[in-house]
């Protein structure tokens, strides 16, 4: 076992019929590095704040940071604190909207190049939606398979954030970790019935969670 930090030489040597070594040749000194990973989000709960109208979708958006020197790259995924519907009016608790627009509760493809049951928004659609932005997302965690070609509204699609407590892959690097910065965009969009309230929507904790490929 290597020990992080210490430098290793390695020496290769030929031996002859009769059990002889040579002098040996040095192929390098190496030194093993830990592998880092650092996650930080500007906004790590989602508020639609003002006046939110029945019928006039309004977005919001959260910036996830990743910093990580893996070799094989890292993974984002999101899930939710709670099981119970995700938004609540502040006017009125009572009144709540599920996480599953157009029909769609959203499952993870297994990897970044599946397409996922992501949906353009509609005029009917009336829920909570998330998606990853082209604009503001490192190429290499941006899959137009399962958030479209690009921001455009005839483009961009969204899902829901799935109810179960298990977490779900929303992007995956498979490049090797540049020990700098990395930003994804989350954006989210809401919309409510007519039957709903005008004002503020308050979401439960959702959470991100970044972690290292094997």
């Amino acid at each position: 076992m290597l020990t992080n930090g210490q430098a290793y030489t390695y020496v290769a040597f030929q031996r002859d019929t009769n059990g002889n070594y040579d002098a040996g040749a040095s192929i390098g000194t190496f030194t093993p590095v830990s592998v880092s990973l650092t996650f930080t989000i500007d906004t790590p709960s989602v508020t639609f704040v003002g006046g939110l109208t029945p019928g006039t979708p309004v977005s919001t958006s959260s910036v996830l940071t990743v910093n990580t020197n893996s070799s094989s790259g890292y993974n984002i995924s999101i899930n939710r604190a709670s099981t119970t519907p995700t938004l609540f009016s502040t006017l009125d608790p009572s009144d709540y909207i599920y996480d599953d627009p157009n029909g769609y509760n959203w499952t993870a493809p297994a990897t970044s190049s599946a397409a996922g049951p992501s949906a353009l928004w509609t005029a009917v659609t009336k829920a909570l939606g998330f998606r990853l932005k082209l604009t503001g997302t490192v190429a290499n965690t941006y899959s137009t398979a399962w958030w479209g070609a690009d921001d455009a509204a005839g483009n961009a699609l969204y899902s829901g954030i799935s109810t179960s407590t298990s977490a779900q892959a929303i992007a995956n690097s498979v490049w090797a970790g540049s020990g700098a910065d990395e930003k994804t965009t989350v954006e989210y969009k809401i919309d409510v019935s007519n039957q709903q309230k005008t004002g503020a929507y308050i979401s439960s904790p959702i959470i991100f969670t970044a972690i290292v490929n094997p």
